[in-house]
């Protein structure tokens, strides 16, 4: 195990460095913000539009092949997301069920998931990564939406709300990136020379990018409020997700065991950056201190996942 937790060290190190920076005023918080927003809006387009356009399997050969691990995948979210709201319902006080739902279920796929796959495993990983980025976004919002309309029984305006969610995600760059790879490599297009310097050399950038922004958007929160909250929702993403995700690839879908073990680790990711904008019942910023958290913690738990990956 320890040999496992030196390996994960160089991620820690690299977010702890931003995290320093902007908390030591040697970079200002609007700088973390900016370098996010270039990992989100421009590096890891490029990396998901780079790995999925290069690799050598048809369109078809790509779904025949990652079915089985999005289902488990976003299952195992589905399932947190339903255990957070019933966690939340039995909590006293402010246990907000949205946000412990949203907390329990969306993990930090583009900040955290990406570097650590990058960083620890091999370039044949790169692959189904890229496809769970680029459908992260748009299948995450469908099942918060028709959670939702569930939940406030209306399950009548479903096909609306799905309907506005995906106009909106269409539009979403990683999941255009995800496309357009696939289909230019599908009917055959070569990469322009000039063009995959560029491409390749943004994409390269992403992870250390994506690790330095974590650290200094982590700067700007701090542990307190409801901790009953923050350890419950942390508990459900670090270790429930995760759970489900193993359970289902073991004993109800023929995953294959690489695939699944790649989605039990970014099941195990700590709670997406997005959710820390999140207010809970008491009026503090209950969301940051559960992104807060939960990141501190997945250093256990992505060293426990690496640690059992056969």
């Amino acid at each position: 195990m320890q040999d496992v937790f030196l390996t994960i060290l160089p991620i820690i190190a690299v977010a702890l460095l931003g995290y320093l920076a902007v908390r030591f005023n040697y970079i200002s918080q609007a700088v973390a913000d900016g370098l996010s927003r270039f990992v989100i809006a421009v590096a890891i387009p490029l990396f998901v539009f780079r790995y999925s356009f290069e690799n050598g399997r048809t369109l078809e050969q790509h779904l025949g092949l990652a079915w089985p691990m999005l289902t488990i995948y976003f299952v195992g979210a589905l399932g947190a997301m339903v255990a957070g709201l019933f966690v939340a319902r039995s909590m006293a006080g402010d246990g907000s069920p949205n946000l412990i739902a949203a907390a329990a279920s969306h993990s930090n796929v583009m900040h955290l998931a990406l570097p650590t796959v990058v960083l620890l495993l091999g370039s044949g990983f790169r692959i189904p990564l890229v496809i769970i980025l680029g459908l992260h976004g748009l299948l995450m919002a469908v099942i918060a939406t028709v959670v939702n309309d569930v939940r406030k029984g209306s399950a009548g305006n479903i096909p609306q709300s799905l309907g506005r969610v995906v106009s909106k995600q269409i539009k979403n760059p990683i999941l255009i990136a995800l496309v357009l790879g696939l289909v230019l490599k599908e009917v055959g297009l070569t990469m322009p020379a000039d063009v995959g310097k560029v491409v390749y050399l943004i994409s390269d950038a992403t992870a250390p990018c994506a690790l330095f922004a974590l650290g200094g958007i982590l700067a700007k929160y701090a542990l307190g409020g409801n901790m009953q909250g923050a350890f419950v929702a942390s508990a459900l993403k670090l270790a429930v997700h995760p759970l489900i995700v193993w359970a289902l690839g073991t004993y109800v879908l023929n995953v294959r065991a690489t695939w699944m073990w790649l989605a039990i680790l970014v099941a195990a990711m700590p709670v997406a950056l997005g959710v820390g904008n999140t207010q809970g019942g008491d009026n503090n910023n209950s969301g940051g201190t559960i992104v807060l958290l939960s990141t501190i913690l997945s250093i256990a738990s992505i060293t426990a996942v690496r640690y059992y990956w056969p």
